[in-house]
């Protein structure tokens, strides 16, 4: 989850220029983290790891911090109308950076009237989140198969290569296209053929199987197990704790620093879960070259809000599932200490079909009021 550039406080591929005022506020965004946490050095590899965990990991800074600014400066009268969803969901991440990071909101004030050194920032922010995906990005690619099937002494069979191009996964191998297969279909080849063909499309509203148990039966309902599933915690271990952590038991740990330690993270949130689902399901699938949409059309964005809006619209906020992710990372679930970073959003899902997030979310309502009628 963040980039390893130990020679630069800057992400790769930026210049480092002594008079670069983007990279002095950048460097002193770095340096109030730093006092914050009682630490010698908060690096920017940390600084974008946080990035991604807080924020849309999708969104275009450069908008964020222009609609933040704009908001900032408007007359009191004005806030109250109703907003478009793309900029609510700008000043929320708005309001999670200047919430997060210590003085970020003064510095970048300082900077209203400099719109050039803002968007250098913004692009010295925007390339080292996207090297922090990135290079979450390859390491699941590589490191997937090895961690694939739920018992890992089994042999996969045809073998998935762990570089160069990705089409032996998908729907083109029985393993990834099962885990792929959105629950509400039947997970046979039958169905896997019709996706391929075009015949029955897979959209951002229809959860995979990867989410659920790999025991589930047809007996179960759509809410048992919901985003339980044994990858997603193996790969939440391999990006958050570590990349030999993948099967650990729960709390274990490589003794290194992994991503969370790094970013600072102690607890998960309905943002991580999202962002690891993400991942998971790009590493799963054929396709080689990153998109917000896939070749089949797949939209990471929905998907990633589809994500969050359920926990945001669950009753209980997904509190169940947030404590098996802690206990199965930290060994407790309340995590490793008691310091969240939860930043959530909305999302407003135009794909046809069935919605089954919304369906997920009625059915543990449904069960919920079963429990306790006079609740």
């Amino acid at each position: 989850m963040y980039a390893r550039n130990r020679g630069s406080n800057l992400p790769p591929s930026v210049p480092s220029t002594p008079l670069d005022k983007a990279s002095q506020v950048e460097n002193q965004v770095a340096a109030q983290l730093a006092k914050q946490s009682g630490r010698k050095r908060y690096g920017v590899d940390s600084f974008m790891a946080l990035l991604l965990t807080i924020i849309d990991f999708t969104q275009i800074i450069d908008h964020v911090i222009e609609a933040g600014i704009k908001h900032e400066l408007e007359d009191d009268d004005d806030t109250e109308r109703a907003l478009p969803i793309a900029l609510r969901r700008q000043l929320e991440d708005w309001d999670t950076f200047c919430s997060k990071i210590p003085g970020f909101k003064d510095m970048i004030m300082t900077l209203a009237s400099k719109r050039t050194v803002r968007h250098d920032l913004s692009r010295h922010l925007t390339n080292g989140v996207e090297a922090a995906c990135c290079d979450d990005r390859a390491a699941l690619k590589s490191g997937l198969p090895s961690f694939l099937l739920y018992d890992t002494k089994k042999t996969l069979d045809p073998a998935i290569a762990t570089s160069g191009n990705k089409a032996d996964r998908g729907f083109n191998h029985p393993v990834t296209a099962a885990l792929l297969c959105p629950i509400t279909l039947p997970a046979t080849t039958l169905t896997y053929q019709d996706i391929q063909d075009g015949y029955t499309l897979v959209n951002a509203k229809q959860l995979p199987r990867f989410l659920y148990p790999h025991d589930r039966t047809e007996d179960n309902s759509i809410s048992d197990g919901a985003f339980q599933g044994y990858l997603m915690i193996r790969a939440a271990k391999f990006i958050l704790i570590g990349r030999s952590c993948a099967t650990s038991e729960p709390g274990a740990s490589t003794g290194r620093r992994g991503n969370a330690a790094l970013a600072e993270i102690h607890t998960i949130t309905p943002r991580v879960i999202a962002y690891i689902a993400v991942q998971l399901h790009f590493a799963l699938s054929s396709q080689s070259t990153w998109g917000l949409k896939d070749k089949a059309l797949f939209d990471y964005h929905k998907f990633y809000w589809n994500i969050v809006s359920f926990f945001e619209a669950d009753a209980s906020g997904g509190q169940d599932i947030l404590e098996y992710y802690n206990y199965h990372l930290w060994g407790d679930k309340s995590g490793h200490l008691s310091s969240a970073l939860n930043a959530n959003g909305d999302d407003h899902d135009s794909d046809d079909g069935d919605d089954g997030f919304a369906l997920l979310v009625n059915e543990r309502a449904a069960k919920r009021a079963r429990a306790d009628p006079f609740a």
